[in-house]
């Protein structure tokens, strides 16, 4: 009976908790506010700034309007008349400088100067003020919660989620200048990009590395540098030697990943993150992403990705172009005379009002039912959009244009000559394509999978809600495990991964684990438990996960069996693991 008072109590503390939440969540949006601003305010030209009921704003992106609380009205001002998006944000008063609506600690006004690059000094002080707002690391999410629940019940200031980077240079007897094209500056010694040190740095011979696109333009990259000796990833020193070859490459679609290759040593990156250095020589399989989710890399070991969810590179399977001449036939299709390979790509989607992804997934395939000695071009579209090709008696197009444009495949099969000679006109436009395809004029053509590079997308349902929910469902959870025996697995082990179970979980690879230690632990209040750490070959190690056999009070021997029960699962997956005690 009692149990039953105290399940009743927690629910009711959740009920009243989840009520208040929203109130205050759903006033923190306060959009009344900005749209006001928007309309009525007296912006000052060229910057982020507008005057508004005596009162100055300043529009963080992503974030909305912020009033600048201590900013002199007077005498505020932009502090460049400069045209573009890297001075907006800067303005002055007659006590402070400030960078969107935060101030810049130690600047003088009156002697402050745009150096270039967002560099900006007094003569004494030089500080990097970034151009795009980005979020506020020091603000974490049960912090956030609670100043937006302050905020939506008018009792706190709206929460800081994004600013606008402030970071201050070392002092320096040689004044600062700005460097190359973007965000970097020198003393003539020293060499920051972002504010930020870049270690050993040469400024006399560090430049931009070429950004090379799938139409052979090439232009500077921003994230990649190199001098004479060293190689970096913003401010990343990269465990690469230098060399005039050394080039960045960004798929077209996928603009958020930027690789480095080194064509001499054939390594790749991915940001910071290497492709297991063991398995070079990497091989691109192809620069265009119109029909792929993923950049795939052949080696002699398989095929290799980059897992933007996971943010990881794994092994998709083996190389099926080993050991053989491939030749391109078009962007996405390859053969050898004996066999032809192409790339195709899926996606998958929740349904309902909030649509969500769940998946994507690059594929090299198979083509089926045809002979890859008898290919024959009969002519590519002078729009670039595809290819129509001959193989025997029967007729494919090799489509170019892709997801962008809402064709989903990239080899369809011709149904007659007139379609044919449509697909060969010189004014071929995109929707005559897709009209085809809709008509059944063209129709895929799946092949037979080979190998399938997936990123899997969790979920969106927001993290405060989560942590709510599981604060409120704990005490029942606890209540039933203890009652039916129930017992709590540290991991599971699938698809070639350790999958942590927890709140903050992780899944590692089991072909990169060196070793897992178990830690057995005691606390006089929750009693027996252990803690679980994966060690990685590279070196790096995860964090401490806690975990015990039941939520209820354990003895230090079921604990400990517990232990030899996760330790001989690991076993049989050919992990080794260990037990260390707290000492």
């Amino acid at each position: 009976m009692k149990m039953m008072w105290v399940l009743r109590a927690v629910v009711v503390l959740l009920v009243l908790t989840s009520l208040l939440l929203m109130v205050g969540l759903w006033g923190s949006g306060k959009g009344d506010l900005d749209r006001q601003i928007d309309q009525f305010a007296k912006p000052y030209e060229g910057s982020i700034f507008s005057l508004y009921e005596d009162e100055i704003y300043a529009s963080v992106p992503s974030n909305g309007n912020y009033p600048v609380a201590q900013a002199d009205v007077a005498t505020f001002r932009p502090l460049s008349q400069a045209k573009g998006y890297q001075a907006k944000k800067v303005a002055v008063d007659k006590n402070h400088v400030y960078a969107g609506n935060l101030i810049v600690p130690n600047l003088d006004p009156a002697k402050t100067i745009d150096l270039g690059n967002d560099y900006y000094s007094d003569g004494q002080h030089t500080y990097y003020l970034g151009s795009n707002s980005s979020r506020n690391d020091d603000l974490n999410v049960v912090v956030e919660i609670f100043q937006l629940l302050l905020y939506g019940l008018n009792l706190g200031d709206k929460p800081q989620t994004y600013l606008y980077p402030i970071a201050e240079l070392p002092r320096s007897p040689s004044p600062y200048y700005p460097l190359l094209e973007n965000a970097v500056a020198s003393d003539g010694k020293a060499v920051f990009f972002q504010g930020q040190l870049l270690p050993q740095a040469d400024p006399a011979t560090l430049r931009q590395l070429d950004q090379v696109y799938d139409d052979g333009d090439k232009r500077p990259s921003y994230d990649y540098f190199a001098d004479q000796h060293h190689v970096y990833y913003k401010n990343e020193l990269l465990p690469l030697p230098s060399n005039a070859d050394i080039y960045s490459l960004e798929i077209a679609g996928n603009s958020v990943e930027s690789y480095l290759i080194d064509p001499r040593s054939g390594v790749v990156f991915m940001q910071e993150l290497a492709f297991p250095p063991k398995n070079a020589p990497y091989q691109l399989i192809t620069p265009y992403g119109a029909h792929v989710y993923h950049a795939l890399f052949s080696a002699k070991e398989g095929i290799y990705f980059y897992d933007r969810e996971t943010k990881t590179i794994k092994r998709a399977g083996d190389n099926p172009f080993a050991g053989a001449q491939f030749s391109a036939l078009s962007e996405f299709v390859f053969t050898d005379g004996k066999r032809t390979l192409f790339l195709d790509s899926t996606e998958q989607w929740s349904g309902g009002r909030k649509r969500r992804l769940h998946y994507q997934r690059t594929e090299i395939k198979e083509l089926t039912g045809t002979n890859a000695a008898l290919w024959q071009n009969l002519g590519n579209n002078r729009s670039g959009f595809g290819g129509v090709w001959q193989n025997g008696d029967k007729l494919f197009y090799f489509d170019n244009l892709g997801h962008g444009q809402l064709i989903d495949n990239s080899i369809y099969a011709i149904d007659s000559q007139h379609t044919a000679n449509t697909l060969l006109k010189e004014d071929l436009r995109s929707s005559e394509v897709k009209d085809l395809i809709d008509n059944h004029n063209l129709t895929p053509v799946e092949g037979r999978s080979i190998v399938s590079a997936t990123s899997k997308y969790g979920s969106t349902f927001p993290s405060f809600w989560l942590l709510l929910l599981a604060l409120g469902i704990f005490p029942i959870v606890a209540f039933l495990q203890r009652r039916n025996n129930l017992v709590l697995a540290p991991f599971i082990i699938k698809d070639d991964q350790l999958q942590m179970l927890s709140l903050f979980a992780k899944s590692f690879q089991l072909s990169e684990i060196r070793q897992v230690v178990f830690t057995p632990h005691y606390h006089p209040r929750s009693g027996h438990s252990a803690k679980m750490q994966v060690v990685l070959k590279n070196g790096e190690r995860s964090r401490h996960y806690l975990f015990a056999k039941t939520v209820g009070s354990d003895s230090e021997v079921a604990t400990r069996d517990f232990i030899s029960d996760q330790q001989a699962l690991l076993r049989a997956y050919g992990v080794d693991s260990v037990v260390q005690y707290d000492v």
